[in-house]
């Protein structure tokens, strides 16, 4: 599994749709789907990290090679 589709997977963990995700950290349906997909990174990635983290979705295998 690529890096990005984990970061769907985890989403998915907490029941989320994309839609959902978008309204919850304020940015587009388009840059959810583009930071699931690796094609954008900046706040929106940092906000979609953190609030998995806070959320308790331990994101430690996102970073392993």
């Amino acid at each position: 599994m690529s890096k990005h589709k984990s970061l769907k997977k985890y989403r998915e963990q907490l029941g989320i749709s994309q839609l959902d995700m978008s309204k919850i950290l304020q940015i587009s349906q388009s840059a959810v789907s583009q930071i699931e997909n690796g094609k954008i990174y900046g706040k929106g990635f940092v906000k979609y990290l953190k609030y998995l983290v806070k959320n308790n979705i331990d994101i430690n295998d996102y970073f392993k090679d």
